[in-house]
């Protein structure tokens, strides 16, 4: 049995400066899982919002995680 990885596609209409901001994002959100979420949670929802506006789409992840740092964080600290 032959398992070919599958080609990875890029949307050509979208720019370089949005995919970094996309996984700038994403990164900024992933470190918010670990280390000071309230920097890196609202970082990350902004860089996702930014990037969504370019079109980038994987920047969702980015303000999925910036959300859930926010709202775990407040329902922490007034829950």
């Amino acid at each position: 049995m032959n398992i070919l990885p599958l080609p990875l596609v890029r949307d050509p209409s979208v720019s370089e400066g949005a995919r970094a901001v996309g996984i700038a994002a994403i990164v900024s959100g992933v470190l918010g899982l670990l280390v000071l979420p309230l920097i890196f949670g609202p970082i990350a929802i902004v860089l996702g919002v930014v990037a969504v506006a370019q079109r980038h789409r994987a920047a969702w992840w980015g303000i999925a995680l910036g959300a859930f740092q926010v709202i775990a964080l407040v329902s922490a600290v007034y829950g």
